[in-house]
């Protein structure tokens, strides 16, 4: 084996390392990505469940103020 064999096997292992770190990324960024889609729809549910009698509730308090609104 010679000097330029073993850069060259390197030169592939080092290739090989960023394949793997990139596809590592990947299923990270993926997996990001389905954490912020749950955390949205659970948001959104917890949203949902407000009754319309709480909305009109708000609506109601946000008319008293005294400061004008902007």
């Amino acid at each position: 084996i010679t000097a330029e064999d073993l850069a060259n096997e390197l030169l592939w292992l080092r290739i090989d390392q960023n394949y793997l770190m990139a596809e590592k990324n990947k299923i990270r960024e993926r997996e990001l990505a389905e954490s912020i889609a749950s955390s949205s729809e659970e948001y959104l549910r917890q949203v949902g469940d407000w009754s319309p009698a709480e909305s009109s509730d708000t609506t109601k308090n946000s008319s008293r103020r005294t400061s004008p609104q902007v």
